[in-house]
């Protein structure tokens, strides 16, 4: 395995399917940059411009501070000269929801160690769940809240693939053995440029305000359909916590 060549943009699709309950499914066109932590890219056209801030991921401290924090929990080897990339939506003129944004942490040799999906729900929280290991599937248990039609009983079956050509990402949620949520991004990896953005943004007019909207018009649909509405808990997911110290790491 390789580091693939960034700064990238991923002009691509975002596809859910509700399997039981109301079965349902809805796409749209995304647009995702795929760069180094540690050499975040701004893009501007026109007056507007379009750019990537740690603060609207993790735990708002920086890509490399708030990752060794969540590593050290998880038991895991800190950075050191690892290189992360970081897979997510750019800024729009200051603004952005990201639902899923994902992090890979190569080691010297090119190599995944570790990778971390990023959620966020649309009530300003987010989570991160920290996945181990080389292998392009991972399983978790489901810990944070994201729709009304989920509670957090069930298990992510995570797959992706990464390379110079394209990324994808499939986050799959199954309870009690059967699959009933299934969600993929990707597309192909392109040389983020002006050009590149201008076409992509031929896409996805509005972007800023358009992913929150069509979330929220599905939940809409579902709850018209009469589908159970689940209660949201109070835990607010891990990156909205103070670290926590592992006590096998503590001095």
């Amino acid at each position: 395995m390789s580091i693939p060549v960034v700064p990238a943009i991923v002009p691509g699709e975002v596809m859910h399917r509700r399997r039981i309950e109301r079965a349902d499914h809805f796409s749209y066109a995304s647009l995702h940059w795929l760069v180094d932590v540690d050499d975040l890219p701004t893009v501007r056209i026109g007056r507007t411009r379009y750019d990537l801030d740690p603060a609207d991921h993790l735990r708002g401290n920086g890509f490399r501070h708030d990752l060794d924090e969540l590593l050290m929990e998880a038991g895991q080897q800190v950075l050191g000269n690892d290189t992360v990339l970081l897979f997510a939506q750019p800024r729009v003129a200051g603004k952005v929801f990201d639902p899923l944004s994902v992090l890979w942490v190569y080691d010297s040799r090119g190599d995944v160690r570790v990778m971390v999906l990023e959620v966020h729900n649309t009530y300003g929280e987010r989570n991160a769940y920290v996945l181990p290991g080389a292998q392009q599937q991972h399983r978790v248990d489901k810990d944070f809240y994201v729709s009304p039609f989920n509670d957090l009983n069930g298990e992510y079956r995570v797959s992706w693939t990464l390379d110079d050509g394209a990324l994808r990402v499939t986050v799959n949620l199954h309870r009690d053995g059967a699959l009933v949520l299934a969600a993929t991004v990707g597309g192909p990896l392109q040389p983020l440029t002006s050009t590149t953005m201008r076409r992509a943004l031929r896409r996805v007019p509005g972007r800023s305000w358009r992913v929150p909207a069509l979330i929220r018009w599905r939940g809409i649909l579902l709850w018209a359909r009469r589908l159970k509405v689940q209660r949201r808990p109070e835990n607010g997911g891990n990156l909205s916590r103070p670290a926590e110290t592992p006590s096998s790491t503590r001095p």
